[in-house]
C-alpha cells in the first residue's frame, strides 16, 4: 500500500503562486477603498453637511 500525500504534493506550487496574484489583488481593492472612503469622509461629507445642515438661526 502506497501512502499519498494529504495535501496532493507539488500541487501546493501551483496554487501558492495562483494565490500571489489573489492577495495583490485583494491588497489592491482594500488599499483602494481606504484611500476612497478616506477621501469621501474628508471633502464629500463636509460639503454635504454644509449644504443641507442644520442653518444657524
Amino acid at each position: 500500500m502506497t501512502r499519498r500525500p494529504e495535501h496532493g504534493g507539488g500541487g501546493g506550487k501551483v496554487s501558492f503562486h495562483l494565490s500571489a496574484g489573489v492577495n495583490a489583488t485583494a491588497a489592491l481593492v482594500i488599499l483602494g477603498g481606504l484611500v476612497t472612503s478616506t477621501l469621501l469622509y474628508l471633502f464629500l461629507l463636509p460639503a454635504l453637511y454644509a449644504r443641507f445642515g442644520q442653518s444657524s438661526r
